[in-house]
Order: structure tokens, then C-alpha cells, then sequence
């Protein structure tokens, strides 16, 4: 009823896709934030169950139409800009029920993350007050996205773009460092271990 208020979200009830475990709210274990937004919604990602929002439509109409060039994050994105000029609010009950997936390809979760970081440079260039007293909060959450791309390319063995995924992280925010290092030792391990393989199908083939 408040005119300020142009957006609603909601708990969910979650429910894994086995639905051996038992099923818990949503928010259980986050924070929903009331009122202005944007700030914490731009760090901590998109922390909104869609279909739990209710958006005034009057409002909504002025920030459409989605970015077409988004494949995953284009409802974050716009939620976004609304957040910028609106409150948002949050009830604090379920109001459906939300599935958990554990076969997500992986090639998503990448392009999800590197959609996340385009979108947070956007708004890095554009507003002071990130670049001033969100600084430290921004640098620490981007370094949290390069290294999830380093454990993905981890998990892939590719080992250049693992190094420069964790390379970024140093350069963003070098005070996580001792892990930052457990993660180049592990390339170092895996670059050796391929050159001995490759070394010992030589000496084999050179050896027949």
C-alpha cells in the first residue's frame, strides 16, 4: 500500500530435486533486505525467487524490455534498475515452492558468472558511492566470481585460463592470498604432471 514500495518478493518452500531430504524456507540462511536495495543486491547477486515478485505494473512498464543480449541474469539486470529508484519489500512467508536442480551444466553457471561481472562493471564505472564506501564489499564479492571461474576451469583442467582466473582475483583483491596460492600450486601440479606424461609417451614411442 505504500506508494514507495514498488516491489514485493517472498519466501519459498525448497524442496531438492530427490525430495529425499526434508524441505526448508528459502531464506532460511540469507538475508532479504527491505527498502533500498540495490547496493546489497548488486553484491550479493540475485537473491529474489522470481516467481515469488509482485511488481506494480505501471512501474514496471518504464524498464522494459529486458536486455536481449543477457542469457541468464536479464531478470537480476532489471530488478536492478528497479532497485536504483524503488523500495523493495519482503514477506515473510512461503508462498510456493522452489526446486533444487543439481544437473545445472556447467557452461551456465560460467556464463551466469560472467554475466554477473559484466553487470557489476557496469555499475562500478557509473556510480561514485560504489567506488567509495561499497568499495572493499564490490572488490571482495567480484574476486569471489573470478574464483568460482578458477575452480571451474579447476575442475576442467585448463590450466592457463585457471591461472588467469586466479591471477584476476590477486589483482581485485589480494587478501585472500593463501588460497589463492593453493590454487596455483595446483595448476604447477597439473602442468608437471601432463609435461611427465607427455615426456614418458615420447620415450616410449622413441623406445619401439
Amino acid at each position: 500500500t505504500k506508494p514507495s514500495i514498488a516491489f514485493v518478493f517472498a519466501d519459498m518452500l525448497s524442496v531438492s530435486e530427490d525430495k529425499a531430504k526434508d524441505s526448508f524456507r528459502y531464506f532460511s540462511n540469507k538475508q532479504p533486505y527491505r527498502g533500498k536495495v540495490f547496493y546489497e543486491f548488486l553484491i550479493e547477486g540475485n537473491f529474489i525467487p522470481l516467481s515469488s515478485v509482485i511488481v506494480r505494473s505501471n512501474i514496471l512498464k518504464d524498464y522494459l524490455p529486458f536486455r536481449s543480449a543477457l542469457k541468464i541474469a536479464e531478470e537480476w539486470e532489471l530488478f536492478l534498475r528497479m532497485s536504483r529508484g524503488h523500495d523493495f519489500d519482503y514477506l515473510d512467508k512461503p508462498v510456493g515452492i522452489y526446486h533444487l536442480h543439481s544437473n545445472r551444466a556447467s557452461r551456465d553457471v560460467l556464463l551466469e558468472v560472467n554475466e554477473r561481472l559484466e553487470i557489476m562493471d557496469y555499475w562500478y564505472k557509473r556510480d561514485e558511492k560504489l567506488r567509495s564506501y561499497y568499495r572493499n564489499k564490490f572488490l571482495k564479492a567480484k574476486s569471489d566470481l573470478n574464483l568460482q571461474k578458477a575452480y571451474f576451469y579447476k575442475h576442467n583442467q585448463k590450466f592457463r585460463q585457471g591461472v588467469n582466473e586466479v591471477i584476476n582475483c590477486i589483482r581485485i583483491y589480494p587478501l585472500k592470498f593463501e588460497l589463492y596460492l593453493k590454487l596455483i600450486k595446483y595448476f604447477l601440479l597439473l602442468v608437471s604432471d601432463s609435461v611427465i606424461k607427455l615426456l614418458t609417451s615420447k620415450t616410449q614411442f622413441a623406445g619401439q
